[in-house]
Formats: C-alpha cells, structure tokens, sequence
C-alpha cells in the first residue's frame, strides 16, 4: 500500500503480527538455536492509516548472527529428531522458508555487503544439512547454486544465463543443446553468437573464472549433444534436400562455435 492510501484490516493488523513474531518467547527459542536474528525494518514508501493516524509499516528482516551455530545445530539432528518432534519440524521449516525466499529476493536487487557475502558463502554447506534431515524447501537447491555466485559477485551474470537458457535443466538437459530442434540456420547462428558473447564477456572478469569455465565445459558438451541430435535426425528420416541443406548449416555453426570456445581464454 503507498504512502497517504487508506488500507484494509490485514494491513492495518501487519505491525502487530511483526510485534508478535519479534517478542513471541517460541520463536526467539528457535532463532537463537539457529543462529538466526530477525529486525524490524520500515517498508520503503509504504504507511497505514490507524485511528491514531498515518504509521509505517514493518517487515521482517533476517540476519545470520553466526552460521556455525546455525550448522552446528543442524547436525546434531536427524530425521528420527524431527520426525518425533513435528512442531520443531514445522517452525524450523517454516522460518527456513522465509530466510530463503528473503534471500533469493534480497540477492537481486542489493550489492551484499562483507558480512551478507560471509552469509552466503555458508549457505553451501547448511542448506544440504535441511535435506539431511527432511526439511529442505523446494528452493533449497536454488538458494545453494545461487549462494554460491553471490560469494564470487557473479549473480547478475549467473540470472543473465538463466534468462538465455544456457544452463542445466533439473531434468540434466543442457538448453543449447536442443536449439537445433525447431529452428531457423539464423535464429541458431544469432542463439549461439549470444552466448558465446556473454561468455567472452563474464572470462573477461576476474571474479567470473570459476563460472566462465564451468559454462564453457557446459557449452562444449552441449555441443556434441547437439551433434548427436543432427546425426540422428537425419539419419533416421529421409528428409528432403532442403532439410538436409539446413542441417548442414547447423552443423557450421556448432563448428564454428566450437572453435569460438576453444580459443577462448579465461582471466580469473
């Protein structure tokens, strides 16, 4: 709700239910066991109108005090642990869940300082500790791949791939490898000239090497796949001469850019 519009009950209520979070004994329990801490921060441009008059409105902020408490603990469960204790279970998911969503959301539109990267940098190791014991989220394994390019500032670049569909499905499938199905010889040859730009781009870096070099193994095996793919295409169907004049330009692009990635040379 912008600042200066009147605003329903549930918003009006929203403070009061931050107040209860904050103070609620079960929760500060939980939090310090996790190693967790929640501040209350103004949400930006945001106020209410109470009978007392126009007031901000609050949300929740999570900040990890020390991630080895947050492991430690972590590690001296099982799942026989959370299993017997349901309502442990279900807090633990429960603020784990919003911990995750604020910092996939927090990661895309703020410059983490030292002390969030030491944040995310842990994230590899707690995260697999949820699954361990049965209560990782479904963006668990999101949270861990992006906590990892956070740690090596490579995260707008790691959102620009997934925009271009350059990296692993969950599926194992690797997007530049199917481009050849379904395609124009132009819009293929335009596809790959953008990735290998970005490529170049993100080697040129030198907090993008790790990334830069994980892509471009990324990149060559997806081209044998799509190799693969031609040869059995044609192989398998008696296309007509035009068809087989397309395939074959497919193939020159995945040749040349081939050739594009092994003469690319990565700084970091």
């Amino acid at each position: 709700t912008q600042s200066g519009q009147s605003v329903d009950s549930e918003d009006r209520d929203q403070n009061a239910e931050v107040e209860a979070l904050l103070g609620g004994i079960n929760n500060q329990l939980i939090l310090e066991h996790l190693g967790l801490h929640l501040e209350k921060v103004t949400r930006n441009n945001v106020s209410a109108f109470t009978e007392e008059g126009q007031t901000d409105l609050y949300q929740l902020k999570f900040k990890l005090r020390n991630p080895s408490e947050l492991l430690g603990f972590l590690q001296k469960l099982d799942r026989d642990d959370v299993a017997s204790n349901p309502a442990l279970a279900d807090q633990i998911a429960a603020i784990m869940t919003d911990f995750e969503t604020y910092l996939l959301e927090y990661a895309q539109v703020a410059d983490p300082d030292d002390e969030e990267l030491n944040l995310y940098v842990h994230l590899g190791t707690i995260m697999p500790e949820l699954d361990r014991i049965g209560i990782a989220t479904p963006q668990t394994a999101e949270l861990v791949t992006a906590a990892e390019h956070i740690g090596h500032r490579t995260f707008g670049e790691y959102l620009s791939a997934q925009k271009q569909n350059l990296l692993p499905s969950q599926r194992g499938e690797f997007g530049p490898a199917i481009w050849v199905i379904d395609i124009t010889p132009a819009l293929l040859a335009q596809k790959w000239d953008d990735a290998l730009n970005f490529l170049e781009n993100l080697s040129k870096r030198p907090e993008g090497g790790d990334f830069a070099r994980t892509l471009k193994t990324h990149l060559l095996a997806c081209i044998e796949q799509a190799r693969g793919i031609l040869a059995g295409t044609v192989g398998d169907y008696p296309f007509p001469e035009e068809y087989r004049a397309r395939f074959e330009s497919f193939r020159e692009t995945l040749s040349q850019a081939k050739q594009r990635l092994e003469r690319l040379e990565i700084v970091g």
